[in-house]
């Protein structure tokens, strides 16, 4: 369905597809479903470069979709821009969702790319 920005009202310009992707990915991993959230993933991240938070918001949750699939390296991969991200945004949610992933992930510290995610977030997050 083609959308007609003029018919819409003004609140709801900022909410793009990759917007809607994001919120069906957040509810389908909530629900389990990480093989159907992952498949949200392309549409997710459909971002202009410019939009460096919300890339990164979408990041983290694509990393906690692969983590809750059993894929870690991906789950380390994918969260790592985000977390490189983080000390350039003023973002409370940001923060929260890396806390949110380090506390998934903390079950599975002896998998080394997890370790090492770990230590940097550890790291990143608690530098000033």
């Amino acid at each position: 369905m083609d959308r007609d920005p003029g018919l819409e009202p003004g609140w709801l310009a900022t909410f793009t597809p990759a917007h809607y992707a994001g919120s069906v990915m957040h509810a389908l991993r909530n629900l389990g479903l990480y093989g159907e959230a992952a498949r949200q993933a392309d549409l997710a991240l459909d971002f202009p470069d410019s939009n460096i938070r919300t890339r990164a918001l979408h990041q983290v949750l694509l990393a906690t979709v692969h983590a809750g699939g059993g894929d870690l390296e991906a789950a380390c991969a994918t969260a790592r821009p985000a977390l490189t991200a983080y000390p350039y945004l003023t973002s409370a949610r940001l923060e929260s969702r890396l806390h949110d992933l380090t506390r998934r992930l903390r079950p599975h510290q002896d998998v080394r790319c997890v370790r090492d995610y770990i230590e940097q977030s550890r790291e990143t997050l608690t530098t000033p």
